[in-house]
């Protein structure tokens, strides 16, 4: 049996005797159950974890950082710990323009190390990659792939890398507050890092010989929109923001400001028959843009100045079967456009002028605290859930929605499922698991290994309120249809080399694997095993 155990805080202010709780669960979308997962840490660009100070040693002549990453992404901070106040020193391992970087500073003298002798190569290319990060006294080194490498001095004449705040992992906080200025390289990417860390070893002390330990990911005092160890990373995915619903991603406001002549295309999937796609509105002012999938229907209204625009674009329930579909919208003066999969429809009114914008561009969805008429009026305000990618505007180059998202709720950067859906076109499927006055309540009618969403509403004489959206996923299964080995051959006359293929039906990370050999002539004998079972095949 797969069960969830789902438990919560009683609400800040009771405004009168202990409230029922009422807890919601729904899908996914475009769940994977079938998917196959690979031992690692999972980042989505948005998480982070904190570790206390000691995580690194402190007040030393050296560091020694050791990890293997997978990412698509051109950027994003993999390690990170700075020192208190003027925050005068640091360390750090980031991804910077496709490249791993070592930056350190023992104070006056920040040093950005990539390597050398490798071309200019980019290591995002979705593959593993090991980097090793040294520094001894003034000198540091990086190596990639155990054959690149580089290294430089701090020039300062300051050796000693003091305390620190915390070490993170993954990324900071949305809040977190950079003083130092750097600037080229040694700039921190502040930037989440998106993609796959295992095998994170920390150097404890420094002398003839060097003590490294993994890192306890267990001692970490604070998480935020992690995954689990047991969780993995998916073995297969797609470029595309991988929206899991009711949730949104925030583009910086630089990146858009509407205009008189502006476009917004990209593609996206989804299971999904009503969905938010994109907002955005001027703060101080009534001008807006929204578009929206509403029950077969492109959606897309604006407005500039008094003028507003309402198309309709009737397109059947073929966007929601889970298959790419392709958005275009623009306002080109009079001319309002849309268009889903070659299907357009366009209004021309009888004043042009710009169209002006001053929030952040939201796709897939709004923050509880938007309000605004035009959502009121004219959106089902249901979230998106699906991916999207390819965005453009102007029919300028691809953006990459992880370099240019200031926050993501519910996002996923780090790819797309790539499986295709068994659900098309789900309307508000939310079903509820439990409803009385405890704090906590198990959910027994789960599928394995599959990720679901839940929140908690609690009610009184006087009215209900609901708590966010929070993800989890249900617990791993035994592998099934475990074969015999696919070949044994001898290799000598004590060794033998065995192969075997992976479990037909695997619902989990498979950790390891543990060969046994059993003497033929000797049956009851105990069987033997190799000292270090190992993943490979």
């Amino acid at each position: 049996m797969t069960v969830m155990k789902v438990s919560w805080d009683a609400p800040a202010e009771l405004n009168g005797p202990p409230p029922l709780y009422h807890v919601e669960r729904t899908d996914v979308s475009l769940s994977d159950t079938q998917g196959r997962v690979i031992r690692g840490r999972r980042f989505t660009g948005n998480g982070y974890f904190r570790f206390p100070s000691s995580a690194l040693p402190v007040n030393t002549d050296f560091t020694g950082l050791q990890l293997s990453f997978r990412t698509r992404v051109e950027e994003g901070l993999l390690l990170f710990a700075v020192s208190p106040g003027e925050q005068e020193e640091y360390v750090a391992l980031q991804i910077h323009n496709g490249r791993p970087y070592f930056l350190f500073d023992p104070q006056a003298s920040a040093v950005a190390l990539s390597p050398h002798n490798d071309g200019g190569r980019r290591y995002n290319d979705n593959q593993w990659h090991h980097l090793i990060a040294t520094r001894k006294q003034a000198m540091g080194t990086i190596i990639v792939d155990n054959q690149y490498s580089g290294s430089a001095s701090a020039t300062s004449g300051n050796t000693i890398i003091g305390q620190n705040t915390g070490v993170f992992i993954g990324g900071i906080p949305e809040n977190f507050t950079i003083l130092r200025e750097d600037t080229g390289q040694a700039k921190l990417v502040q930037q989440g890092f998106a993609g796959c860390l295992r095998d994170v070893m920390v150097q404890k002390s420094s002398g003839t010989t060097d003590a490294w330990e993994p890192l306890d990911w267990d001692s970490a005092l604070e998480k935020h929109e992690t995954y689990e160890s047991w969780e993995g990373c998916p073995a297969v995915s797609e470029d595309g923001a991988y929206f899991l619903g009711h949730g949104f991603l925030k583009v910086m406001p630089e990146i858009f400001a509407g205009g008189d002549y502006f476009e917004i295309s990209f593609e996206f999937k989804t299971d999904q028959l009503n969905a938010m796609l994109l907002f955005a509105y001027d703060i101080d002012g009534k001008d807006f843009i929204l578009a929206e999938l509403q029950g077969g229907v492109l959606f897309w209204v604006l407005r500039w100045g008094e003028q507003t625009a309402e198309l309709s674009v009737w397109v059947g329930l073929s966007y929601c079967d889970g298959g790419w579909n392709t958005l275009n919208v623009l306002k080109r003066g009079l001319l309002a456009s849309a268009g889903l999969n070659g299907v357009y429809e366009q209004d021309r009114k009888g004043i042009g002028g710009p169209l002006t914008i001053s929030s952040p561009l939201y796709l897939g969805g709004v923050p509880p605290g938007v309000k605004h008429p035009a959502l009121n009026k004219h959106s089902l305000l249901h979230s998106f859930g699906g991916c999207i990618r390819d965005v453009r505007f102007a029919r300028g180059p691809v953006v990459s929605l992880a370099a240019v998202s200031s926050s993501a709720v519910r996002v996923n950067l780090d790819g797309c499922l790539s499986a295709d859906t068994s659900v098309n076109c789900r309307g508000n499927d939310s079903i509820l698991v439990y409803t009385g006055r405890d704090r906590s309540a198990e959910d027994l009618t789960l599928q394995p290994f599959t990720e679901y969403l839940y929140r908690v509403m609690a009610s009184g004489e006087g009215g209900w309120t609901a708590g966010p959206w929070q993800r989890g996923r249900s617990g791993e299964t035994v592998p099934q249809s475990v074969l015999p080995p696919s070949r044994v051959g001898s290799v000598n006359g004590s060794s033998v080399e065995v192969s075997w293929e992976e479990p037909a039906e695997v619902r989990g990370v498979i950790e390891k694997y543990v060969l046994k050999a059993y003497s033929r002539d000797r049956p009851s004998s105990p069987p033997s095993a190799p000292p270090s079972p190992t993943l490979s095949t």
